[in-house]
């Protein structure tokens, strides 16, 4: 990894950066130079049940009863390394603790002793592709140590249980057919038990998640041991193949597979390594839904006009439970960001909303082979639950060089970088849909239609980063830093055009009779309550202004129609996004 260590001074005169501020050739001289080891690994798995009993006899009453039950769990831990062929900075082995001077005392010494001064490399983006050139030899595994290491996990659980029952009661009543009505009730229930692993370090056992001898602990000094990678032999491996990033040659790194079991990997470096709770990555949501519909199905014809169609309105009671672990001033470890913190309870939060979702649907037969169709409905969208359970989790940096209001500060001090969380006061997505639609079936297999459409979004969901005022790793609020959120927008509208062909092409001669071919097109226009920096309407987040798709056909015959088997002979889609 190419790394400024937080300071603009990497960059050398001979750099050219364009107008805009674009580092288009940058010339580095980097005081740190690293390579990052991840291994990631999950074990899921789910069961699902479906029981469902009908009843129908020779009168006009049926019914269905429904239950279904999902169960799954995701076990997942992540270990990752940093690995330093720099230096490192110097670092208090031993009390007194200053490493004042021209030269490094005693009782200090380089995070990664033996390591490289800097290194000095070139990068070129003025090509189609990245262009990089050591300028220092890399390669050599005896700069390295495993410098930064640290693990943690999460044990999800989700589980669904679901009630239902459906009845039809079929009429002669004129144009009315049969009237529906059904209940439904849903539980949902998920979370996730966050956890990180923290070693006794040093004389004291102080307990640590960073294992890294760049963090000073509170005695003062730097306790955890230096890895060398000649003293890891059986950790290491060559790693190569960075794409079409030319330049970059094979690197000695830790291997990811020496990470595949963690609890193994850990006590081999760090005995003693334990899994501990951490409360403010840690959540539980509940959901308890009560929906209800009611619907009537007509079917007749006005002169030679045929139409079909249906009308109905469904309830829907939502009540979610939000259980977090909020915390205080106490943790576990030797620093606040390097351990976890202690929960002081659980805190409730209630999401409660009711809704009533109308809907009609029209099909006017206009002809034999065209169709006429309009459509109206209310929906209500669901959300993963994790986005209103997730707790701040936050991610600290090493300060080097930064100032703070003109002050200097310590080094090694652990300065607020990101952080993302969940909302517990996230609205469901709802919207109101119009459509209407021409389809013209003009021969047995094939299709022209036209649609329009309106959706007007009353609230979507959004990802929101703000500046926020978190503490540092010594409690103190400075800068800050970025925290991202669920949010829900302030709602819009969506609307467009859709228009679709597709056909046989069974006027060919023999196997020629199978293939044909498919086109559409849509046009879909969106504006929202957000604005740009110049007050310019914003389009609703995910929408494609303009996407398209032609294939390939082969149907199983001149006469297939719909039983047609697509085949991606010549598939293409593209999508032009606004905004």
């Amino acid at each position: 990894m190419l790394h400024g260590n937080f300071s603009n001074d990497s960059y050398l005169p001979s750099s050219i950066i364009d107008s805009n501020g674009v580092v288009q050739f940058a010339d580095l001289n980097l005081s740190r130079f690293q390579v990052h080891t991840l291994n990631a690994y999950n074990k899921a798995r789910s069961l699902n049940t479906n029981l469902e009993a009908r009843f129908k006899n020779d009168g006009p009453f049926s019914a269905t009863l429904r239950y279904v039950h999902g169960d799954s769990r995701n076990n997942s831990t992540q270990t990752d390394i940093d690995s330093w062929a720099t230096r490192a900075g110097v670092v208090p082995r031993s009390l007194p603790t200053s490493c004042a001077g021209a030269t490094i005392p005693v009782n200090c010494s380089y995070a990664n002793p033996g390591g490289l001064a800097a290194v000095r490399a070139t990068v070129d983006w003025r090509g189609s592709e990245p262009s990089v050139n050591f300028l220092t030899d890399v390669t050599n595994s005896a700069n390295y140590s495993l410098t930064s290491t640290w693990s943690q996990g999460s044990k999800q659980k989700a589980t669904l249980d679901v009630y239902r029952a459906d009845a039809q009661y079929d009429t002669d009543l004129g144009p009315l057919k049969n009237i529906r009505i059904g209940g439904r009730y849903g539980n949902r229930d998920a979370g996730n038990n966050a956890f990180r692993y923290l070693s006794p370090i040093g004389p004291a056992g102080h307990l640590y998640f960073y294992r890294d001898p760049l963090v000073v602990d509170t005695l003062g000094y730097s306790v955890v041991p230096i890895r060398k990678f000649n003293d890891l032999p059986e950790l290491v491996n060559s790693a190569g193949g960075f794409g079409p990033i030319s330049g970059i040659p094979n690197l000695p790194a830790i291997s990811p597979n020496a990470l595949n079991d963690v609890n193994a990997y850990n006590a081999l470096l760090f005995p003693g390594t334990k899994a501990y709770l951490d409360p403010q990555n840690s959540y539980r949501v509940t959901q308890r839904q009560i929906s209800a519909y009611a619907e009537a199905n007509f079917d007749g014809s006005v002169g030679s006009l045929d139409f079909t169609g249906n009308a109905g309105i469904r309830y829907v009671k939502t009540k979610l439970g939000i259980y977090s672990f909020p915390t205080g001033n106490q943790f576990i470890g030797d620093q606040s960001f390097n351990g976890v913190a202690i929960a002081t309870g659980t805190s409730k939060s209630n999401n409660d909303s009711e809704d009533f979702l109308p809907d009609a649907n029209l099909s006017l037969h206009v002809r034999q082979d065209m169709y006429l169709r309009f459509a109206y409905a209310k929906t209500l969208g669901q959300l993963d639950l994790s986005q209103f359970g997730r707790g701040l989790a936050s991610s600290y940096a090493v300060n080097g060089t930064r100032t703070y209001q003109g002050v200097a500060l310590n080094p090694s001090l652990q300065r607020y970088s990101s952080g993302s969380a969940g909302n517990p006061n996230l609205e469901l997505p709802r919207s109101a849909n119009y459509n209407v639609s021409y389809e013209w079936y003009f021969n047995q297999s094939s299709l022209l239609s036209v649609a329009a459409f309106w959706f007007d979004v009353e609230s979507f969901l959004q990802t929101n980063t703000l500046i926020e005022a978190q503490p540092d790793a010594d409690g103190v609020v400075r800068e800050g830093g970025p925290v991202t959120r669920p949010v829900n927008g302030k709602g819009g509208s969506i609307k467009g055009v859709e228009v679709g062909f597709q056909t046989v092409f069974d006027w060919l001669p023999g196997v020629l009779s199978g293939f044909g071919g498919q086109l559409n097109y849509t046009y879909s226009d969106s504006g929202s309550s957000n604005v740009d920096l110049f007050g310019k309407s914003l389009p609703v987040p995910d929408n494609s202004e303009a996407s398209g798709q032609r294939s390939a056909v082969l149907s199983e015959g001149p006469s297939a129609g719909s039983r047609g088997l697509q085949l991606s002979q010549q598939a293409l889609r593209w999508v032009r996004r606004r905004g």
